[in-house]
Protein backbone atom coordinates (compact mmCIF):
# COMPACT_ATOMS: atom_id res chain seq x y z
CA UNK A 1 0.00 0.00 0.00
CA UNK A 2 1.26 3.21 -0.53
CA UNK A 3 2.30 6.00 1.25
CA UNK A 4 -0.30 8.33 3.59
CA UNK A 5 0.20 12.03 3.25
CA UNK A 6 -1.74 15.16 4.44
CA UNK A 7 -4.47 16.03 1.83
CA UNK A 8 -3.53 19.39 1.84
CA UNK A 9 -1.68 20.75 -1.00
CA UNK A 10 0.25 23.90 -1.35
CA UNK A 11 -0.47 25.59 -4.58
CA UNK A 12 2.60 27.00 -6.20
CA UNK A 13 2.54 30.61 -7.56
CA UNK A 14 5.02 31.82 -10.30
CA UNK A 15 6.60 28.63 -10.02
CA UNK A 16 8.73 26.54 -13.12
CA UNK A 17 5.58 23.77 -13.52
CA UNK A 18 5.12 22.35 -16.56
CA UNK A 19 2.57 24.08 -18.75
CA UNK A 20 -0.40 22.22 -19.00
CA UNK A 21 -2.99 22.18 -22.03
CA UNK A 22 -6.69 22.57 -22.18
CA UNK A 23 -6.83 19.34 -23.62
CA UNK A 24 -4.22 17.70 -20.86
CA UNK A 25 -6.79 18.99 -18.03
CA UNK A 26 -9.42 16.94 -19.73
CA UNK A 27 -7.90 14.24 -20.65
CA UNK A 28 -6.29 13.14 -17.00
CA UNK A 29 -9.06 14.91 -14.68
CA UNK A 30 -10.74 11.63 -14.29
CA UNK A 31 -7.29 9.38 -14.13
CA UNK A 32 -6.56 11.44 -10.86
CA UNK A 33 -9.94 11.48 -8.91
CA UNK A 34 -12.47 8.88 -10.95
CA UNK A 35 -15.15 10.86 -10.53
CA UNK A 36 -17.31 13.52 -12.59
CA UNK A 37 -18.66 16.40 -12.67
CA UNK A 38 -21.54 16.79 -9.61
CA UNK A 39 -25.05 17.76 -10.41
CA UNK A 40 -26.10 21.03 -9.94
CA UNK A 41 -28.22 20.03 -7.42
CA UNK A 42 -25.99 17.63 -5.54
CA UNK A 43 -23.81 18.49 -2.69
CA UNK A 44 -24.48 22.04 -2.39
CA UNK A 45 -23.28 21.67 1.06
CA UNK A 46 -19.90 21.62 0.28
CA UNK A 47 -17.71 23.78 1.69
CA UNK A 48 -13.93 24.75 -0.45
CA UNK A 49 -11.79 26.51 2.47
CA UNK A 50 -9.03 28.28 1.11
CA UNK A 51 -6.10 28.00 3.53
CA UNK A 52 -2.75 31.24 4.02
CA UNK A 53 0.32 30.27 5.58
CA UNK A 54 3.86 31.74 4.99
CA UNK A 55 2.55 33.27 1.88
CA UNK A 56 1.57 29.80 0.60
CA UNK A 57 -1.60 29.08 -0.77
CA UNK A 58 -3.82 25.51 0.28
CA UNK A 59 -7.08 24.36 0.15
CA UNK A 60 -9.44 21.93 2.13
CA UNK A 61 -13.08 21.06 1.90
CA UNK A 62 -15.99 21.10 4.29
CA UNK A 63 -19.91 20.62 5.18
CA UNK A 64 -22.03 22.66 5.55
CA UNK A 65 -24.13 20.83 8.82
CA UNK A 66 -26.03 24.13 10.32
CA UNK A 67 -26.30 27.20 8.43
CA UNK A 68 -23.46 28.98 10.39
CA UNK A 69 -21.51 25.64 10.98
CA UNK A 70 -19.02 23.87 8.43
CA UNK A 71 -17.37 20.41 9.74
CA UNK A 72 -14.04 19.85 8.19
CA UNK A 73 -10.37 18.17 9.50
CA UNK A 74 -8.38 19.51 12.22
CA UNK A 75 -5.10 20.50 10.50
CA UNK A 76 -6.73 22.61 7.91
CA UNK A 77 -7.17 25.31 10.24
CA UNK A 78 -4.40 28.04 9.30
CA UNK A 79 -4.54 31.84 9.52
CA UNK A 80 -6.05 33.16 7.74
CA UNK A 81 -8.72 31.07 6.19
CA UNK A 82 -11.71 31.99 3.65
CA UNK A 83 -14.87 29.76 3.26
CA UNK A 84 -16.29 29.25 -0.20
CA UNK A 85 -19.77 28.61 0.49
CA UNK A 86 -22.03 27.56 -2.22
CA UNK A 87 -19.27 26.00 -4.60
CA UNK A 88 -21.42 25.29 -7.58
CA UNK A 89 -21.40 28.08 -10.32
CA UNK A 90 -23.15 31.46 -9.88
CA UNK A 91 -23.90 30.49 -6.18
CA UNK A 92 -20.47 31.57 -4.35
CA UNK A 93 -19.72 33.10 -1.57
CA UNK A 94 -16.82 33.80 0.32
CA UNK A 95 -16.70 34.94 3.95
CA UNK A 96 -13.42 34.97 6.12
CA UNK A 97 -12.95 32.95 9.10
CA UNK A 98 -11.82 34.50 12.33
CA UNK A 99 -9.39 32.23 14.16
CA UNK A 100 -12.06 32.97 17.29
CA UNK A 101 -14.74 31.19 15.41
CA UNK A 102 -12.41 27.75 15.26
CA UNK A 103 -13.11 25.12 17.31
CA UNK A 104 -10.96 22.32 17.14
CA UNK A 105 -11.59 18.81 19.10
CA UNK A 106 -8.98 18.15 21.72
CA UNK A 107 -7.47 15.34 20.67
CA UNK A 108 -8.92 13.81 17.66
CA UNK A 109 -8.36 15.58 13.64
CA UNK A 110 -11.89 16.96 13.76
CA UNK A 111 -12.57 20.96 13.73
CA UNK A 112 -15.61 23.01 13.81
CA UNK A 113 -15.85 26.69 12.29
CA UNK A 114 -18.02 29.17 12.52
CA UNK A 115 -18.94 31.54 9.64
CA UNK A 116 -19.69 34.95 10.46
CA UNK A 117 -22.88 35.56 8.85
CA UNK A 118 -25.66 32.53 8.36
CA UNK A 119 -25.94 30.87 5.01
CA UNK A 120 -29.47 31.59 3.02
CA UNK A 121 -30.40 28.80 0.41
CA UNK A 122 -27.93 26.88 0.65
CA UNK A 123 -28.61 23.59 2.58
CA UNK A 124 -27.12 21.30 5.17
CA UNK A 125 -26.36 17.87 5.25
CA UNK A 126 -27.98 15.81 7.99
CA UNK A 127 -25.70 14.19 10.56
CA UNK A 128 -26.28 10.80 11.40
CA UNK A 129 -27.66 8.77 14.61
CA UNK A 130 -24.65 8.79 17.32
CA UNK A 131 -24.64 4.78 16.64
CA UNK A 132 -25.63 4.32 13.01
CA UNK A 133 -22.36 3.59 10.85
CA UNK A 134 -22.16 2.92 7.57
CA UNK A 135 -20.73 -0.99 7.31
CA UNK A 136 -18.08 -3.02 5.52
CA UNK A 137 -19.39 -3.13 1.58
CA UNK A 138 -21.46 0.11 2.08
CA UNK A 139 -21.60 2.33 -0.38
CA UNK A 140 -19.90 6.25 0.25
CA UNK A 141 -19.91 9.56 -1.53
CA UNK A 142 -16.93 11.66 -1.79
CA UNK A 143 -16.15 15.03 -3.41
CA UNK A 144 -13.88 17.92 -4.11
CA UNK A 145 -12.08 19.91 -6.64
CA UNK A 146 -8.95 17.31 -7.01
CA UNK A 147 -6.26 20.06 -6.86
CA UNK A 148 -3.96 17.78 -8.57
CA UNK A 149 -3.38 16.82 -12.61
CA UNK A 150 -0.39 14.83 -14.08
CA UNK A 151 0.61 16.86 -17.15
CA UNK A 152 2.25 14.76 -20.36
CA UNK A 153 5.54 14.29 -18.79
CA UNK A 154 4.26 12.65 -16.37
CA UNK A 155 4.45 15.54 -13.41
CA UNK A 156 2.12 16.29 -10.83
CA UNK A 157 1.19 19.59 -10.88
CA UNK A 158 -1.70 21.98 -8.90
CA UNK A 159 -5.06 23.06 -10.38
CA UNK A 160 -8.01 24.00 -8.84
CA UNK A 161 -11.17 23.18 -11.40
CA UNK A 162 -14.19 25.01 -11.04
CA UNK A 163 -16.45 21.84 -11.30
CA UNK A 164 -17.11 19.88 -7.85
CA UNK A 165 -16.59 16.24 -8.79
CA UNK A 166 -18.41 13.67 -7.28
CA UNK A 167 -17.26 9.73 -6.75
CA UNK A 168 -18.54 6.78 -4.99
CA UNK A 169 -15.92 4.61 -2.70
CA UNK A 170 -16.52 1.34 -0.92
CA UNK A 171 -16.55 0.54 2.64
CA UNK A 172 -13.71 -1.49 4.00
CA UNK A 173 -12.02 -2.84 7.09
CA UNK A 174 -9.95 -0.40 8.96
CA UNK A 175 -8.98 -3.88 11.16
CA UNK A 176 -7.15 -5.32 8.40
CA UNK A 177 -3.73 -5.79 9.56
CA UNK A 178 -2.24 -4.27 6.44
CA UNK A 179 -4.58 -1.02 7.01
CA UNK A 180 -3.04 -1.12 10.78
CA UNK A 181 0.68 -1.39 9.44
CA UNK A 182 0.50 1.25 7.17
CA UNK A 183 -0.79 3.47 9.79
CA UNK A 184 1.37 2.78 12.63
CA UNK A 185 4.11 3.58 9.93
CA UNK A 186 3.54 6.89 9.50
CA UNK A 187 3.30 8.56 12.79
CA UNK A 188 2.85 12.11 11.36
CA UNK A 189 -0.39 11.90 10.40
CA UNK A 190 -3.52 13.52 11.83
CA UNK A 191 -4.74 11.96 14.63
CA UNK A 192 -7.49 9.19 14.21
CA UNK A 193 -8.37 6.57 16.93
CA UNK A 194 -8.51 3.26 15.45
CA UNK A 195 -12.26 2.75 16.46
CA UNK A 196 -13.44 5.84 14.68
CA UNK A 197 -11.55 5.47 11.27
CA UNK A 198 -13.62 5.17 8.73
CA UNK A 199 -11.61 3.44 5.78
CA UNK A 200 -12.48 3.86 1.67
CA UNK A 201 -11.31 2.35 -1.40
CA UNK A 202 -12.16 1.48 -4.80
CA UNK A 203 -10.19 0.90 -7.79
CA UNK A 204 -9.59 3.71 -9.91
CA UNK A 205 -10.95 6.19 -7.20
CA UNK A 206 -9.01 8.62 -5.43
CA UNK A 207 -9.48 11.56 -3.36
CA UNK A 208 -6.66 14.05 -4.07
CA UNK A 209 -4.75 16.49 -2.32
CA UNK A 210 -6.91 19.64 -1.56
CA UNK A 211 -10.11 17.24 -0.92
CA UNK A 212 -9.14 17.01 3.12
CA UNK A 213 -11.84 17.78 5.37
CA UNK A 214 -14.65 17.47 2.79
CA UNK A 215 -17.28 15.09 3.97
CA UNK A 216 -18.18 11.21 3.27
CA UNK A 217 -21.90 10.54 2.49
CA UNK A 218 -23.66 7.57 3.15
CA UNK A 219 -27.33 7.75 2.75
CA UNK A 220 -27.63 11.19 2.32
CA UNK A 221 -25.87 11.57 5.82
CA UNK A 222 -22.55 13.11 6.39
CA UNK A 223 -21.08 10.02 8.22
CA UNK A 224 -16.87 11.23 8.04
CA UNK A 225 -14.64 13.68 7.49
CA UNK A 226 -11.87 13.31 5.01
CA UNK A 227 -7.88 13.21 6.50
CA UNK A 228 -5.72 11.25 3.97
CA UNK A 229 -4.77 9.69 1.08
CA UNK A 230 -2.50 7.27 -0.95
CA UNK A 231 0.35 9.60 -1.88
CA UNK A 232 1.03 7.85 -5.41
CA UNK A 233 -1.44 9.11 -7.91
CA UNK A 234 -4.92 6.69 -7.56
CA UNK A 235 -3.38 4.58 -4.52
CA UNK A 236 -7.20 4.34 -4.21
CA UNK A 237 -7.28 4.04 -0.35
CA UNK A 238 -8.53 7.18 1.68
CA UNK A 239 -8.76 7.28 5.49
CA UNK A 240 -11.10 9.36 7.08
CA UNK A 241 -12.81 9.80 10.41
CA UNK A 242 -16.18 9.00 11.37
CA UNK A 243 -18.61 11.46 12.73
CA UNK A 244 -20.88 9.33 15.11
CA UNK A 245 -18.73 9.07 17.62
CA UNK A 246 -18.04 13.40 17.79
CA UNK A 247 -21.83 13.78 17.61
CA UNK A 248 -22.31 14.65 21.19
CA UNK A 249 -19.04 17.23 20.90
CA UNK A 250 -20.59 18.78 17.89
CA UNK A 251 -24.02 19.39 18.98
CA UNK A 252 -22.21 20.74 22.31
CA UNK A 253 -20.07 23.36 20.66
CA UNK A 254 -21.97 24.12 16.88
CA UNK A 255 -24.72 26.58 18.17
Amino acid sequence: MSHLTFLLLVLCVGSSLPAVTVSTVVDLQKRIYGGTDCNQNERRYHVSLTLYADGRCSHCGGSLIRNQWILTAAHCRSRPMFAVVGVHAGQRNVQRIEESNIITHQHDDIMLVKLPNPTAGIPTVPCPNINDDPTIGNNAQVAGHSTHLIDQQGFIVPDFPSNLKCATMDVVNCDDPEWNTFYQQNPYLPHVPQQNRLCLQRHGVDVRPGDSGGGVIHRNNLYGVIVATGEDVCACETLSIRVCPYMTWINQNAV
